[in-house]
């Protein structure tokens, strides 16, 4: 009998993260590393009393299908959420609004919290 193989991988930012759901769905046992208290990386969650903040990516995208599927998993879970900005041109004179041809994603609720 074949032990289950075991991965351990460095960084739990959103690489990490992605990598870590992709072995564990192949079968893998995983053991995910990081310097910082928690997961997230530069997707992660400040919070003092009372207060709560996003720093680093304020949105992201999503164009790969691979991670477009880890996304919508996201979505389902109620962490992440297509965010439809109200984009602005400055063409040197005076401001255009403008419709946004890229999906982006945003947190629901912190960024850090990242689907188990």
């Amino acid at each position: 009998m074949n032990p289950t193989p075991r991965v351990a991988l460095i960084g739990a930012g959103i690489a990490g993260l992605s990598c870590a759901a992709q072995l564990q769905q192949a079968g893998l046992e995983v053991s995910l590393f990081d310097k910082s208290r928690g997961a997230g990386g530069r997707m992660s969650t400040r919070r003092g009393d009372g207060w709560q903040c996003d720093h680093g990516a304020q949105y992201f995208t999503a164009r790969h299908p691979d991670f477009r599927a880890e996304v919508a998993r996201w979505q389902q879970a109620g962490v992440a959420a297509l965010w439809a900005p109200r984009l602005w041109l400055f063409d040197g004179d005076s401001p255009a609004g403008r419709e946004s041809t890229v999906e982006r994603f945003v947190g629901s609720s912190a960024l850090s919290a990242y689907p188990p």
